[in-house]
């Protein structure tokens, strides 16, 4: 596997590269922070080998589960509490505090 690539090694550079690339992208004044994330976020496939899975985070949205004091969290930051009495491995996001930015 280490002369095809896939070899210890070549994860772990792979690996460094991606998060190298994600620290770059997310360098600049974005309204979100990307996150490699599944095979590629784990070195297990090359840069033209199968999908690219991305996670987007907006900054300044945070999402709480039930049972979290929302006192503690800055102003400025726009709150969701999570409602899981929905479907099974869904949730429902209830707006919990506005803020002057609003995202569209």
């Amino acid at each position: 596997m280490t002369r095809l690539g896939y070899g210890e090694e070549m994860r772990r550079w792979r690996v460094e590269k991606h998060r190298e690339n994600d620290r770059m992208h997310n360098a600049g004044s974005h309204d979100f922070t990307e996150i490699t994330a599944g095979s590629k976020a784990e070195g297990l496939t090359c840069l033209l080998e199968g999908d690219l899975d991305l996670l987007t985070v907006l900054n300044g949205v945070l999402c709480v589960e039930a049972g979290i004091s929302i006192q503690t969290i800055l102003d400025g930051v726009e709150v969701y509490r999570m409602d899981t009495r929905v479907y099974p491995g869904h949730c429902r996001l209830l707006q919990e505090g506005q803020t002057h930015t609003r995202w569209e």
